[in-house]
């Protein structure tokens, strides 16, 4: 809408050097690189269960807001007025709403909220949750990437999908392990028909999200039953050293198998390298965190 277009274009006034790398730095809060490390975080070092759970939720809000922008179908400001808004930055791919950064940074603090309730730590969590939401949907209109709408969709999008998938995935109960004989199947079914339809490459990060979560269902079972890694080191050094040798392990292995697949071509090279990142993230490094004591 002009009126949207016309609020961009007024935040688009302030823009400076300064503003500008800000924006473009506070806007990663909402991004998945964020979450991953967030995700990592707490399966590592604070609590596997809620890590799994936080990890299941998120993605099921993903899935929410993309079906949704494919269905609305709605083109980015710089796109419809490229001569009132600018994009700041690198310009996303896809389509504009809902917002993806606003859902996810919703998403993820309305489940840390959820988690933590009935501690006193909420009384920090939910002022923090919700500056640092309000804050990213701002970054979002300011670099010319969403409308006003946008971002407010995302949000409602990421606060009900949290609510909705935690009570879900609550039914599991203790079993919440058991999740992967439905999710991995699903997984391996939507890869093959991607493939049938011809859109592996079309759809590069749906293929790596189905590896990657169907790798992580797997492994959280495999973990569970098998290596009950107990994350709590009590040392806060073990806690930085497992940090930095599970992100060495799983960026060079990430890295290695993007070198390893990217001279052969193979269409389905990225569910294999993103199962096998998931797995080395939710199994294989908290074996070798055992292993070494951490």
């Amino acid at each position: 809408m002009p009126w949207e277009a016309a609020l961009d274009q007024f935040l688009q006034r302030a823009s400076c050097g300064f503003l500008d790398y800000l924006a473009l730095g506070l806007t990663y809060l909402g991004d998945e690189i964020f979450f991953l490390v967030a995700a990592l975080v707490l399966y590592w070092c604070i609590d596997k269960r809620f890590a799994y759970r936080f990890i299941s939720v998120y993605i099921g809000g993903v899935s929410v807001c993309e079906g949704l922008k494919n269905l609305i179908a709605r083109p980015r400001p710089f796109n419809a007025y490229p001569d009132r808004v600018a994009s700041i930055g690198p310009k996303t791919h896809g389509y504009s709403m809902p917002s993806g950064h606003s859902q996810s940074i919703s998403n993820l603090a309305t489940q840390a909220n959820l988690q933590y309730r009935d501690t006193r730590a909420r009384k920090m969590l939910l002022p923090v949750g919700i500056g640092v939401t309000v804050v990213v949907m701002l970054t979002r209109l300011y670099l010319g990437q969403h409308y006003l709408t946008d971002v407010l969709t995302g949000l409602a999008v990421g606060v009900a999908s949290a609510f909705a998938f935690t009570w879900l995935f609550g039914l599991l109960k203790d079993k919440e392990e058991w999740l992967f004989v439905g999710v991995l199947p699903i997984t391996v079914i939507a890869m093959i028909v991607i493939i049938c339809i011809g859109s592996a490459e079309r759809l590069p990060d749906v293929v790596k999200v189905l590896g990657g979560y169907g790798a992580v269902t797997l492994g959280y079972f495999l973990e569970k039953r098998f290596v009950r890694y107990d994350v709590r080191s009590g040392v806060w050094w073990k806690y930085l050293v497992k940090m930095l040798l599970g992100l060495a392990v799983v960026l060079a292995l990430k890295e290695g198998l993007k070198y390893a697949f990217g001279s052969c071509g193979i269409f389905w090279s990225g569910y294999v390298r993103y199962f096998l990142v998931g797995m080395a993230a939710a199994l294989g490094c908290p074996y070798l965190f055992k292993i070494l004591h951490l």
